[in-house]
């Protein structure tokens, strides 16, 4: 059993060790280096929403251990290991467990925001020209703050703004709130980890790289501009935001300097400055890159007394949070033709996302939704299809995932070697074949009542007869049965509620329209052989008048049941084939690919953030992850 922990014994623990800032890096950056599979189970829960295990099989080399506590615990001190990334969001029930099913502590804000500070600042250290970059920022700096502080002291406020939980609500934005104000920060040092990544590519066109770098100063005067406006510069987070637009700024004017001196072919010894181009290449990349990751997610890290440490180990994090709501803004024509014979589609589309980069090979399993069937599985790709291809091509094109079905269980796996850092995937959500039929069979029945009600204005003497008074009471309560009864059918798991309410809402449709047309139907026979129905004069005029409008009611109502019928019939037949085409249990293929714009973006749940998951869908992704890469490969 640990002693208690003593938070300030933790900071200063990592004091102690001279390659603290290393090892924070290290573990920071290269989870995939370490992390042998990660495993993530998503459930949809009876209260509508989403629960999450994650469980990760690690393998970490003790050298790597970050000891955390040398006086609190000196016996038996911690390690701190980073698990996985996650997101600002809403995170409830959160558990973390070991091997054991122990529960195991995690980092607060203050020792999480400690350990990434140093990773930060071990990078910044090993850009072999920093201080060439120093002076590029510092005049940003100076500009924006007229106070004589020093570079470092700014520098540790950016990062401490950036970093761990994003604490931006001080900053008054009246254009942007916070989420934007993350999401622009953490796309911002993409591009520029991309422009850094541009200086030794074969053949670049300069002319493009300065339009790009002219673009991206634009806008970031811009972005600052309307910052110093709506932003309080007194406050401590507005400055350190104002400092982080100037740090840009700063860094883009270094990298167009290098990449104009890398390319004008007048350094004596261009093997030497090749040499140290890489290495700022390589450091200036992944500390752009984590800080990019920084901006919106903050890492999980667990602390692991080291007695427990051992060459494998398991973790399992298991959180629940909320599902997007699956309504879909409708055009008016949709909405009319919905509010008369209900929804045109049987199936809903769930969209779900994955770690993909943070372990060798990452998994995702869906839990059996009850009441339902999967009819397909595709991967939703962000990637524009290539001049060489069109859109049909790009959306029939198979992805490298590997999916299969477990009893009833959705398996999907994709390797690190895609150099996709989050994976998408769609589920097109369908009613179970038995759920269908009953809702067919209620169709059937009503459509059958409907026709009699038809057929009894033109019919015979003994059809028209069952239309009587004394016979009211009997057809009121059967309609009122039949509505008890719909009623009663329901199911308690809120998405399979939600594909179940497709065809819910079009039986009761269909049990309303069929309603009106017995009532209009009973009332036009009662004008029209009234000697049969006790008690019922009216006026000649109203009289024909009444006639007319309730055989129109019952004619246009009667028809519009049998369009519902006929509609679930169809949908009967569709659900049939997909049934015959989803028997490949037994066997594992590949996906195919839905283009982002054919996906409904409110539906999609991005699960927790991933590692380098704002290069997702860049076209220089494999790029800048190769020279992070081959960062850690040198510092490893």
């Amino acid at each position: 059993m640990c002693a208690m922990r003593n938070i300030d014994d933790q900071l200063r623990a990592g004091k102690d060790d001279p390659d603290f800032g290393h090892k924070c890096a290290m573990l920071l950056l290269g989870m995939h280096r370490w992390t042998n599979q990660q495993n993530t189970n998503v459930t949809f829960t009876d209260t509508g929403n989403l629960a999450y295990q994650i469980s990760i099989r690690s393998t970490l080399d003790p050298t790597k251990y970050i000891l955390w506590g040398k006086n609190g615990n000196a016996n038996n001190p911690y390690v701190a290991i980073p698990v996985c990334y996650l997101d600002n969001g809403n995170h409830t029930n959160r558990s973390l467990t070991d091997r054991d099913g122990q529960e195991l502590p995690a980092t607060t804000y203050a020792e999480t925001s400690f350990i990434t500070k140093q990773a930060l600042w071990y990078l910044w250290n090993q850009i072999p020209s920093r201080e060439e970059i120093q002076y590029f920022v510092e005049g940003y700096f100076n500009k924006i703050d007229s106070s004589m502080v020093q570079f470092s002291k700014r520098l540790n406020n950016i990062f401490r703004n950036i970093s761990s939980d994003n604490r931006k609500d001080h900053v008054s934005l009246r254009e942007l709130d916070q989420h934007n104000e993350q999401h622009w920060q953490s796309a911002r040092l993409a591009d520029l980890a991309n422009l850094v990544t541009r200086n030794f590519v074969k053949n670049e066109d300069q002319q493009s790289f300065d339009e790009e770098c002219t673009s991206f100063r634009l806008e970031c005067m811009e972005h600052l501009h309307k910052l110093i406006n709506s932003s309080d510069n007194n406050s401590a987070s507005g400055n350190a935001t104002l400092l982080t637009c100037a740090l840009f700024l700063g860094l883009l004017d270094w990298i167009r300097s290098s990449h104009h001196e890398n390319n004008s072919g007048a350094e004596a010894d261009p093997t030497s400055r090749h040499a140290i181009g890489d290495e700022n290449m390589q450091a200036l990349t992944s500390l752009l890159l984590l800080l990019s990751n920084l901006c919106k997610q903050y890492p999980l890290i667990a602390l692991v007394p080291r007695s427990d440490t051992q060459p494998k180990m398991l973790f399992t994090l298991r959180f629940d949070t909320t599902y997007p709501s699956l309504t879909n803004p409708q055009t008016w024509p949709q909405r009319i033709s919905e509010a008369i014979i209900g929804p045109t589609h049987l199936s809903d589309t769930v969209n779900l996302g994955f770690q993909s980069y943070a372990a060798r090979a990452s998994h995702i399993e869906v839990t059996p939704i009850e009441h339902t069937d999967v009819e397909s599985v595709k991967e939703i790709t962000k990637e524009p299809p290539s001049k060489s291809e069109n859109i049909d091509k790009a959306s029939n094109k198979k992805s490298d995932i590997k999916m299969h079905f477990i009893a009833g269980r959705i398996h999907c796996v994709r390797y690190f070697s895609s150099h996709q850092p989050i994976t998408y995937i769609q589920l097109k959500i369908i009613p179970d074949q038995q759920t269908l039929q009953y809702s067919l069979l209620w169709s059937l029945l009503l459509a059958i009542l409907s026709a009699f009600n038809l057929s009894s204005l033109f019919g015979y003497y003994p059809m028209i007869s069952i239309f009587t008074g004394d016979n009211l009471i009997a057809g009121l309560s059967m309609i009122f049965t039949l509505w008890l009864a719909k009623t009663l059918s329901g199911i308690n798991n809120s998405l399979s509620d939600h594909v179940r309410q497709k065809l819910d809402d079009t039986i009761s449709k269909s049990l309303i329209f069929y309603s009106i047309s017995y009532a209009s139907a009973f009332l036009n026979l009662g004008i029209r052989f009234p000697g049969d129905h006790e008690g019922l004069t009216l006026p000649q005029l109203p009289a024909s008048i009444i006639k007319y409008a309730t055989l129109a009611i019952t004619i246009l109502t009667g028809l519009v049941t049998l369009i519902i019928s006929a509609k679930v019939c169809l949908w009967s037949r569709h659900r049939r084939k997909a049934n015959d085409q989803g028997e490949i249990n037994n066997k594992t293929y590949p996906l195919d690919r839905v283009p982002k714009s054919e996906c409904k973006e409110s539906n999609t749940d991005t699960l927790e953030e991933a590692p380098f998951s704002v290069l997702s869908g860049r076209k220089e992704r494999e790029r800048v992850l190769k020279i992070v890469n081959e960062f850690l490969e040198n510092h490893w």
